[in-house]
């Protein structure tokens, strides 16, 4: 060997996966905003689902 590392493949994730890392992503638009329904306008959803995730992920 050379010593250089391998490109590693990427994972495949699961659906649960990737609706949590879906989820977490409005939650941190809202808060690198600032703003929490201008990051719900920005993803086309309501506060009151992204209040629950805020609620179940951040507990």
């Amino acid at each position: 060997m050379d010593g250089t590392p391998k490109a590693t493949r990427p994972r495949a994730r699961d659906a649960k996966t990737k609706v949590a890392q879906s989820r977490m992503s409005v939650l941190e638009l809202a808060r690198e905003l600032g703003n929490v329904a201008e990051a719900c306008r920005q993803r086309g959803m309501d506060r009151t689902s992204l209040y629950e995730w805020k609620r179940r992920f951040w507990v």
